[in-house]
């Protein structure tokens, strides 16, 4: 796959996940991604996604409608987005975002505490989180138990948010003398 192609693959998967349509898609895709879509791809690139995840579609129907009417959204973790406080009101591609957003978080805010148990024993360090990246400067002797380490506490803080999900391939550990090296 080139890297257009996983570009693309990236503008899709996210675009579609938060809900945009093809004109949203197109115009997210180009600005992120520098890919090029036209609106016609866009829709047929809806289309063929959502044959694959149906179930996806269902549960965007199903949180769109209860999320207009309730005019909130709550993540697995309680945390709850009230639409009637914010200046724009309800918002359809937000009331998808932030149920995944939030859950994603918590399961940041789940594996963090257990991290620093599981480093106990080397000279490794949490220097940043990112988003969904956390950052460890570690000796190269202490490598093995830090990727253990980091692999351990993402599962656990995954299954402690979404018990029932599937943690195969969940976490994708990289190493570098830098930040950069290691993307």
């Amino acid at each position: 796959m080139t890297k257009e192609q996983r570009q693309a693959a990236k503008a899709i998967n996210f675009g579609l996940l938060f809900g945009q349509g093809p004109k949203g898609l197109a115009r997210y895709a180009k600005s992120i991604y520098d890919v090029a879509m036209t609106e016609r791809e866009a829709m047929s690139a809806k289309r063929s996604f959502f044959r694959v995840y149906h179930a996806l579609a269902r549960w965007q129907r199903k949180m769109g409608r209860l999320s207009k009417i309730e005019k909130q959204v709550i993540t697995l973790g309680g945390r709850v987005r009230d639409f009637t406080k914010e200046k724009h009101g309800y918002k359809y591609t937000q009331a998808l975002n932030t149920p995944i957003q939030g859950g994603a978080a918590e399961v940041m805010l789940a594996a963090l505490p257990k991290l620093e148990g599981y480093l106990t024993g080397t000279d490794a360090k949490l220097v940043n989180i990112i988003h969904d990246e956390i950052v460890i400067e570690a000796a190269e002797e202490d490598l093995a138990q830090v990727i253990t380490a980091v692999d351990s506490t993402m599962v656990e803080g995954m299954l402690a948010i979404f018990p029932e999900a599937s943690t195969k391939n969940l976490v994708e550990i990289k190493a570098g003398d830098n930040w950069a090296e290691a993307k």
